[in-house]
């Protein structure tokens, strides 16, 4: 036992400590002990820095090739900047090298056990494949067949991966890295025009690659993919360059072994989805072509049971949208989805703009109605604290009092407990000298109101306005004019539509002389009045009591003049002069007061699907009015 302990003692301290030997079996045990411990340890050192030398031996030769290029590059004086670069393109190269002898290593083994190597593979390409929307619905024996086309590639910064009117046929993933897309040249110059003398496959080629040339410019990273739709839509000119912006990993697919792949493996799914690629891409041609070659009604159901038409609403495919609008009728207009919604509804549900104004457009030969087309906070045109009142249609009546001032707006203020307006940073508040301002030139006012029995006073702003709704007979449809906030309606969570144009009325104006001021700002002229190629057809004044957005935390009673006009059938040809465009917004601009210049921006949705008539017996208007057939004065009260 004292043996032992002295040799352990030995093999891990420096000293012999109080230990004495005194027997020779002792000392035997001691050596053995000794010697067993050396070979065990040496062993174990023996094998370390033999696994770390075969390690660093790839390293070392790396390093030594790294070492030469850069004493070749410093003998020939190459700039410092050019030398760091090709120093990290080696580096990545030789990683990069290593990789890709370590994969195919691995399925070389793996090749005894198929099963095993389809796992490997659907692990290590699948999940980046699957990323795509349409790649995701291949099953898993079909995906790991489409893994097998791929090939891993690497590419430098600055590195052009795609050449500007180049052919592709490949698409490509990014496993890592940044790309950059560019578009040098117009995206117009290979689009198909209708007198071209070229095949359909050719217009159809034109067509796609338009399409692309079109679409933005974008920095794409990890997970995206470039140029996915020539997996279903075949090979194509690139009018794009793409560029890596760092070192990229990209995984390729060769679209040409893809189709062959599809076709013989899944043709029905195949097909389906070169249709969905075409209106992906917004491709009508394509579309229309790929229906017509598998035998597919527009009109049918394609995946989970998503119309054609739906499809365009969801993706934003107007181009598509327009075509089978026209080609399939009234009925496209109708058709619902699972939810119950129509392709108008679906596509302004998602704010997709250019699918739903695309739908408006052709509305003219369909019954889309406001039910189908706006969002149910837009089918009314009054708030519910609006109510009917009986006033005489005559010029505000100035009073014989002085003008406001500041001290005396304030003086009203402090009457009520009220230090000023409310703190708001909203862009359209405005403060107590603009609040002086309307006060003293137009038909305002701000009065003291007693409240809870005399107990309590509030103040509150009254103001006169007149609101314009004017309406125009095109195709058997009704359109509204509508004043939108930056297209809030197609942007905004609640998706309001916005208000009709207004205009405060000003101190000795008329509801007539202020309409038409108001009409002359949004851009009509003033003889198509004199022509009456723009006449009245309805007036009505009601008013609105709400806090004001102006003012902050003023209550504020609105008496407001709304008037409804119609334009004739012989002034439609002057749209741009009087402001028609076919269901788009647009912008006009006019000079306030104060000589400030303000844009206003309008748009005309189509409202209800009647047919306004002439009727020259009113006994309300005259020989001039108008009578909408089909809409009642309650029915209009309540809309």
């Amino acid at each position: 036992m004292t043996a032992m302990y002295f040799a352990i003692t030995v093999m891990s301290t420096v000293g012999l400590g109080d230990i004495n030997m005194s027997l020779s079996n002792e000392r035997a045990l001691l050596c053995v002990i000794m010697a067993t411990t050396s070979l065990v340890v040496g062993v174990a050192v023996n094998g370390v820095a033999t696994i770390v030398s075969k390690l660093s031996e790839r390293t070392a030769a790396n390093m030594e090739q790294l070492a030469q290029v850069s004493k070749f590059l410093k003998v020939y004086r190459v700039p410092r900047e050019l030398q760091s670069r090709v120093h990290d393109y080696l580096l990545q190269v030789f990683e990069n090298r290593e990789r890709e002898e370590t994969k195919s290593m691995l399925m070389g083994w793996l090749k005894k056990s198929e099963v095993l190597r389809t796992k490997v593979n659907l692990a290590l390409t699948g999940t980046c494949l699957v990323q795509h929307r349409w790649l995701k619905l291949l099953p898993p024996e079909v995906l790991a067949n489409v893994c097998d086309l791929c090939d891993t590639e690497f590419h430098p910064p600055q590195q052009e991966l795609i050449a500007e009117g180049a052919m592709v046929k490949t698409c490509f993933y990014i496993r890592s890295g940044l790309v950059q897309t560019s578009n040098r040249a117009g995206g117009q110059a290979w689009a198909a025009t209708s007198s071209d003398d070229t095949e359909e496959s050719d217009e159809i080629q034109k067509e796609i690659e338009a399409a692309d040339a079109a679409s933005p410019d974008a920095r794409l990273q990890g997970g995206a993919f470039i140029g996915e739709f020539r997996l279903f839509l075949g090979v194509s000119r690139s009018l794009k360059t793409v560029t890596c912006i760092s070192f990229c990993e990209l995984i390729s697919i060769d679209v040409s072994k893809f189709e062959s792949l599809m076709s013989e493996a899944m043709p029905e799914l195949f097909d389906i989805l070169v249709i969905y690629a075409a209106i992906d891409h917004d491709c009508p041609k394509a579309m229309l072509h790929c229906l017509e070659q598998n035998g597919i009604s527009p009109e049918m159901p394609l995946l989970f049971g998503e119309g054609v038409l739906h499809h365009c609403a969801k993706v934003n495919a107007a181009a598509c949208a327009e075509h089978l609008m026209g080609d399939l009728g009234q009925d496209a207009a109708q058709a619902r989805d699972q939810d119950g919604r129509t392709p108008a509804q679906l596509a302004a549900a998602l704010k997709h703009k250019k699918a739903f104004w695309a739908m408006i457009q052709g509305s003219g030969r369909t019954r889309v109605t406001d039910v189908d087309v706006l969002p149910r906070e837009a089918r009314t045109a009054r708030g519910k604290n609006s109510q009917a009142i009986a006033l005489a249609p005559s010029a505000w009546t100035d009073r014989d009092q002085e003008p406001y001032t500041m001290a005396r707006v304030q003086q009203l203020f402090a009457a009520c407990n009220r230090n000023g307006l409310a703190a708001s940073t909203g862009e359209s508040s405005k403060d107590m000298e603009d609040l002086v301002e309307e006060l003293n030139t137009c038909q305002s006012d701000l009065l003291v109101m007693n409240v809870r029995g005399g107990m309590q006073q509030t103040l509150l702003r009254r103001l006169r306005l007149v609101r314009l709704r004017l309406l125009a007979v095109i195709d058997d449809n009704v359109h509204a004019l509508v004043e939108l906030n930056s297209d809030a309606w197609l942007r905004a969570r609640d998706q309001k539509l916005g208000k009709l144009p207004y205009r405060r009325m000003h101190k000795g104006e008329t509801e007539e002389e202020a309409t038409k001021k108001l009409m002359q700002e949004l851009g009509i002229s003033v003889y198509l009045f004199e022509e009456e190629l723009i006449v009245p057809i309805t007036k009505s004044c009601y008013a609105e009591t709400r806090t004001s957005m102006s003012y902050p935390g003023l209550e504020t009673e609105y008496i407001v003049y709304e008037s409804t006009w119609k334009v004739r059938a012989q002034a439609l040809h002057r749209t741009e002069e009087i402001g028609l465009p076919n269901g788009r917004p647009f912008q006009k601009e006019f000079c306030t007061n104060a000589f400030r210049v303000v844009t206003r921006q309008l748009l005309w949705p189509v409202l209800v699907n009647f047919t306004l008539n002439e009727k020259h017996a009113d006994e309300r208007g005259g020989e001039n009015s108008w009578a909408v057939k089909g809409l009642s004065r309650k029915q209009a009260q309540q809309d």
